[in-house]
């Protein structure tokens, strides 16, 4: 991941975008989670 923001860039820039999506994925994979395991409660 790092190879990706070049050296010129400022850290800040290259870690702010991936500490969101991130933080996007793991609520996305969460709420995933949530559903099937109330799903299978359910039946």
């Amino acid at each position: 991941m790092k190879h990706m923001c070049g050296p010129r860039r400022p850290y800040r820039l290259g870690v702010k975008p991936m500490t969101v999506f991130q933080a996007i994925t793991l609520m996305i994979s969460f709420g995933v989670l949530v559903l099937m395991l109330s799903d299978r409660k359910k039946k």
